[in-house]
């Protein structure tokens, strides 16, 4: 019964088209932004290093390179530019404010930061504006090929894309898990949280960028798993790292009788961990020379 009368909201909410938006998840993060560095990028900014570290070997950046940070959160990927090239013009987009507090704080060198979101941010670019776009676990939250266009946009010649995104498998231990949390609290959904439109492995990411003309530099995926003690850490992880951000709005996740069930649904599944399961791939605008592949361990 439980499941028909969360099946019949699902249906009644999109119809009404009472679905999170893209503000929805940027407040999502502000709440969650305290805790974003320690918690989640503490251990998975090694990705974004490796990934990093991967298109300063191939772009060859000046002071004048335009450097565009989408996605760019407490601007982790904008600071280990500037720490790596003393050099560049960056521009951080994120449509949260409180992420964009601590990025403000924390940037190295002067930069523009824009609180929007990436596609209308994008829209309004003049083209052939960037050297460099990066996006690191944030293409999910808008239309990937309508990105992707905006990216062929506004790249110059010979310029660079680097992304770096979870995959459509990722957190297969909360996917198990979500639905019966909503079928406990159906009265409680107001809003509807769309699956997101991640790919499925590296050929899928690939065969987006080969359709807006990109050539494919190098691209890689791989899995972390994180590990916890004891129900209780693994909620407060997953409930504060944007791991389930937009979910966290279809049910408010961080609510005290939500994460006792949660815990509880945890201890009963006997899940104690989650797995991010992540591609990433660096693009380029123009003549292609040949990069050596390799697969993160």
């Amino acid at each position: 019964m439980s499941k028909i009368r969360l099946y019949m909201k699902i249906v009644k909410l999109f119809l009404a088209n009472k679905t999170v938006r893209c503000e929805d998840i940027g407040k999502s993060y502000t709440t969650i932004s305290p805790y974003y560095e320690n918690l989640f990028l503490k251990t998975m900014h090694r990705y974004n290093d490796e990934m990093l570290l991967k298109l300063l070997e191939c772009a060859d950046l000046t002071n004048s390179s335009e450097i565009l940070d989408l996605g760019a959160g407490t601007g982790y990927n904008s600071i280990f530019l500037q720490m790596k090239l003393k050099a560049g013009k960056y521009t951080l987009v994120d449509i949260s404010k409180g992420m964009l507090g601590i990025a403000k704080k924390q940037i190295i060198q002067k930069s523009n930061l824009i609180e929007s979101d990436m596609l209308s941010y994008l829209k309004g670019c003049e083209e052939h504006s960037f050297d460099v776009i990066v996006c690191c676990w944030a293409l999910k939250y808008q239309p990937p090929l309508e990105m992707i266009k905006q990216f062929q946009r506004v790249i110059k010649k010979d310029g660079y894309i680097a992304i770096l995104l979870n995959t459509s498998r990722t957190l297969p231990e909360i996917r198990r898990i979500y639905p019966k949390l909503l079928e406990k609290n159906v009265d409680k959904i107001d809003q509807l949280m769309l699956p997101l439109p991640n790919p499925k492995n590296k050929k899928v990411l690939n065969r987006w960028f080969k359709k807006y003309k990109f050539n494919e530099v190098m691209s890689s995926e791989g899995e972390h798993e994180f590990y916890f003690p004891n129900a209780e850490q693994l909620t407060e992880f997953v409930t504060s790292t944007g791991a389930l951000a937009g979910f966290d709005v279809m049910i408010k996740l961080r609510e005290k009788e939500i994460k006792t069930q949660l815990v509880k649904l945890f201890e009963e599944n006997k899940t104690y961990k989650v797995t991010h399961k992540f591609v990433y791939g660096i693009y380029k605008q123009g003549s292609l020379i040949p990069y050596k592949q390799d697969k993160l361990s």
